[in-house]
């Protein structure tokens, strides 16, 4: 009989063919082996299935389950039930794992005991992986409780996390109604028992999509999360007059996020992803003064940094 593997990976993915191979490969590359890959589909409609039973094929780590749709919570709940590995790595279906990541992660884990869960720093990427920027994560605990207590998701990235299975289980494992959110309520229950990292890196590519920005769907989202918080402050005795309550969102219009993406990518040194939005945004509102802004820091940006190519030469 084979040895459990030290390590399992845990993807849930829905209607993901346009992306699944990338993220399937980007873990069959990874330089440390010793893993098995549970990958649980939420009742795809489209080629994601057979897609991920093409590489199952050719590498026994890969193991699919196929069910109804039921939501990613359920899946990751029943992905830390079935694991055997001692550490449980999550992906998400869309993004992609740089070579490295589960080796910087799992001597990470092994030189630091009392660490129950450790992320990295993510680069964000458009839908057909532009670059936008790296959003800095707190790399030490109690900065990143702090951000999480904030209402801050990304203080530690869900989809680049690896955790101590025993820790999950030590909590109650996921919470199949913290729809959305489910990520934010783990990590705060497992700052309770332990600590949390990020290392400096960025190990992960984590890509946005213009979905799921209607009023009613980013309230429901909010609503969650401000319960999540005042269950934390209440468990942890935090005063009432201190906690944090987040402001209802707004609905965001496709133009919104053009513009943010673009206003990312100036600040993260990437011109030419901000030129596309530029232009993208300056044909939908051609006398809006944010598109002729846009495309003007898009262009300063790149003029700035070739002469500073030149001026190193």
């Amino acid at each position: 009989m084979s040895l459990p593997p030290s390590l399992s990976v845990v993807m849930p993915m829905r209607d993901a063919a346009a992306y699944v191979a990338e993220a399937v490969e980007s873990i069959l590359a990874q330089t440390y082996r010793a893993f098995e890959f549970l990958i649980f589909d939420d009742g795809s409609s489209d080629a994601s299935a057979s897609i991920v039973e093409g590489y199952a094929k050719n590498d026994r780590r890969i193991v699919l389950f196929r069910g109804s749709p039921v939501g990613y919570a359920v899946w990751l709940r029943e992905g830390v039930s079935r694991a055997r590995g001692e550490l449980l790595a999550r992906m998400d279906a869309d993004d992609v794992s740089h070579p490295n990541r589960f080796a910087r992660q799992v001597q990470y884990l092994e030189q630091h005991p009392e660490c129950v869960a450790v992320g990295a720093q993510v680069l964000i990427v458009d839908p057909e992986r532009r670059p936008i920027q790296c959003r800095r994560a707190p790399e030490k605990h109690e900065a990143i409780d702090e951000a999480l207590l904030s209402g801050r998701g990304d203080a530690l990235a869900h989809s680049v996390a690896m955790f101590r299975r025993r820790a999950l289980l030590a909590v109650g494992n996921y919470r199949t109604d913290r729809l959305w959110h489910e990520d934010v309520d783990l990590l705060l229950r497992l700052a309770e028992i332990g600590r949390l990292a990020n290392l400096e890196d960025v190990l992960l590519e984590y890509r946005r999509h213009p979905s799921a920005v209607g009023a009613a769907h980013r309230r429901e989202q909010r609503r969650t999360l401000n319960r999540i918080l005042a269950e934390t402050a209440q468990r942890r005795g935090i005063p009432a007059r201190t906690a944090r309550t987040l402001p209802e969102l707004q609905s965001l219009r496709l133009e919104d996020l053009w513009h943010t993406w673009g206003r990312g990518a100036i600040g993260g040194g990437h011109p030419s992803t901000a030129r596309h939005y530029a232009g993208l945004l300056l044909r939908a509102e051609p006398f809006a003064p944010r598109s002729w802004r846009l495309l003007v820091r898009a262009a300063l940006g790149l003029s700035v940094r070739r002469l500073m190519r030149r001026d190193a030469q």
